[in-house]
């Protein structure tokens, strides 16, 4: 991927990349042609195979997984956007990042052409910040910025990134300061199908068009993301691992309490607040635990250790039935290492 390498070093995140591959080959995690040939039996062994989506179909698309926070360091991502040629496409939630801004403005004054979708009535908003973003590139030739009205959802809830429809970022991070905070995810992809796909999707959006038929590593709520994530989490045999903001959807708690008591291991981490404390005691303090910093803004879930889903769903109602949301499911080893890597720190400091 251009550039990427650069911004890994720049960044610091390279070693941290090179340790989850070492510890992945201890693991037998790189066997990418095993974990091909038994796709078909995970999708036959799991009931998934009268579903309109197939396990099956997915493809070993490889990528770079970058976790935060890096003491509040955006730098990785600034580099990401200034690789584009000609155009980025986003879809985003909140955007207050000042740097985030100017890196945009920078790029378009390079001729890059700029397409910007976000929501313009966030839940609970404390500021306008849609109006900001508009009043900030209304000046600034090359830049589209729409509001999410034309799609006719609840909230456009997404966070992507494509860059000159050959790579992109799907993740659980705003583009706000506190992103590079949080504990956060970023799925940084270099398969060119499922950019292209996502560009096909953020550009139907923009438009308010019918979204087009939807790349088998890809969920687009509130079109396939209750199929998809509903079928993963049934089909787990082996273990369930989240980390979260919340759980509040009843049909995924359904589904997690059989899977416990069916044997399944399941681990999860949420952030520390009243609700969350309330499912701890009520599911299992063994199985699910507090962490109180860093923040946890996380929406990622692994299944069996070898799918690796990651985006912008919550797991909720509003977030898989009414909300415009992505995520990639991968099924790179590396990635799916380094995200094992983070976890397990954040499980041992985090409560009982």
């Amino acid at each position: 991927m251009k550039n990427f390498g650069k911004f890994l070093r720049a960044s610091g995140l390279l070693l941290v990349v090179v340790c989850g591959i070492l510890r992945g080959f201890g693991r037998g995690a790189l066997d990418l042609e095993v974990r091909a040939e038994n796709l078909e039996e995970i999708s036959r062994n799991s009931g998934l195979e009268n579903s309109g989506w197939r396990v099956e179909n997915l493809e070993l698309n490889t990528g770079f997984l970058v976790v935060s926070p890096r003491a509040g360091d955006a730098s990785w991502f600034l580099e990401f956007l200034r690789g584009a040629e000609e155009e980025i496409q986003i879809q985003i939630y909140d955007f207050t990042n000042q740097k985030i801004r100017e890196a945009l403005a920078a790029e378009a004054a390079e001729g890059v052409e700029i397409s910007l979708q976000q929501e313009e009535r966030k839940f609970r908003q404390f500021r306008d910040t849609f109006s900001q973003v508009t009043e900030f590139f209304a000046g600034v030739t090359g830049v589209v910025v729409e509001s999410d009205e034309s799609i006719g959802i609840n909230f456009l809830h997404s966070k992507v990134v494509v860059i000159d429809d050959e790579k992109f970022s799907v993740q659980t991070a705003n583009f706000t300061k506190s992103a590079f905070k949080n504990r956060e995810h970023f799925f940084v992809g270099e398969n060119v199908e499922i950019a292209q796909n996502l560009g096909e999707i953020l550009d139907a959006d923009l438009v308010g068009g019918e979204i087009p038929e939807i790349h088998p590593n890809l969920a687009v709520c509130p079109v396939n993301c209750r199929e998809i994530y509903e079928a993963l989490l049934s089909g787990a045999r082996e273990e369930i691992v989240i980390q979260a903001q919340y759980i509040s959807d009843e049909r995924i708690r359904k589904i997690l309490l059989e899977q416990r008591d069916a044997g399944v291991e399941i681990r999860v981490i949420l952030p520390d607040f009243g609700a969350n404390r309330a499912f701890q005691s009520f599911f299992g303090r063994e199985f699910v635990r507090i962490l109180g910093k860093p923040y946890v803004h996380s929406k990622v879930m692994l299944i069996d250790g070898r799918r690796l889903v990651i985006g912008s769903v919550n797991f909720s109602q509003n977030s898989l039935d009414r909300n415009r949301e992505v995520s990639v499911i991968s099924l790179d080893p590396w990635a799916i290492t380094i995200f094992e890597e983070f976890f397990g720190r954040d499980r041992r400091a985090a409560e009982f």
